[in-house]
């Protein structure tokens, strides 16, 4: 995931146009006295957090401030502790967000009963870390930030099928919401089959999306599949 930068990568604590020395920017959660966490570089590592206040140098300039893309409270004080300004909420900018996806890959066939809508059991691959996650949770995947909007897209790939296949992207959401589905009528064929969509009502944690293939074929086949996914933004 990759923060925000707030405004620019360095900026000046200003006083009726004047620099302030030694000037100091406070981090809180939203609405809080909470602090909290800003950081030095795009990739919002702890070992890069940013003390807390974040101190100017003696022209008045801040380092590099970078933000997780969620809501902050924000105080301008001087060298002396006087408050000069306070903003909240201040949101890390969404968009900064699409660094960050998963792909849910197989590293194998699976087989997928004739007639029966199938999880498919993918392996979680986090393209930004290359972590990989065990089984038991693997054919689905819940977003960690809330109010979150995510693009999904699924691929499937089957061998030598006869009859209808349908492939679909599920959420948790409202009993299952469809986020998107194709179908193909096959003869005897090999087929990659894909869709794609976006979550409109925006995900709260705890909701998770799915995918599942269904085919008509007269016994069953095997099928290879990857299914890939991005934040685009935050509401």
């Amino acid at each position: 995931m990759a923060g925000s930068l707030v405004p620019a990568p360095r900026l000046y604590g200003l006083d009726a146009g004047l620099s302030l020395p030694a000037a100091k920017l406070y981090f809180y959660d939203s609405g809080t006295s909470t602090p909290k966490n800003t950081y030095n570089d795009p990739d919002l590592a702890v070992p890069h957090a940013n003390a807390n206040p974040v101190v100017a140098d003696a022209s008045g300039l801040f380092g590099a401030i970078y933000l997780l893309p969620e809501a902050y409270k924000v105080v301008l004080k001087t060298s002396a502790d006087v408050t000069l300004w306070t903003a909240d909420p201040v949101q890390g900018r969404s968009e900064q967000a699409t660094a960050h996806a998963f792909s849910v890959r197989r590293t194998s066939a699976q087989t997928i009963p004739t007639g029966v809508n199938t999880q498919i059991n993918f392996n979680v691959e986090d393209l930004d870390t290359g972590a990989e996650f065990d089984a038991t949770t693997d054919f689905r995947f819940e977003p960690a930030v809330a109010d979150s909007v995510w693009e999904f897209n699924l691929q499937v790939t089957v061998q030598s099928m006869t009859g209808t296949v349908q492939i679909v992207i599920l959420s948790s959401q409202n009993s299952g919401t469809i986020l998107a589905q194709d179908s193909r009528t096959l003869v005897a064929e090999d087929a990659i089959i894909s869709c794609s969509g976006i979550n409109t009502t925006p995900f709260t944690v705890g909701d998770y999306v799915y995918a599942y293939v269904v085919h008509t074929h007269g016994s069953d086949r095997t099928v290879t599949g990857r299914f890939y996914g991005k934040q685009i933004g935050l509401v």
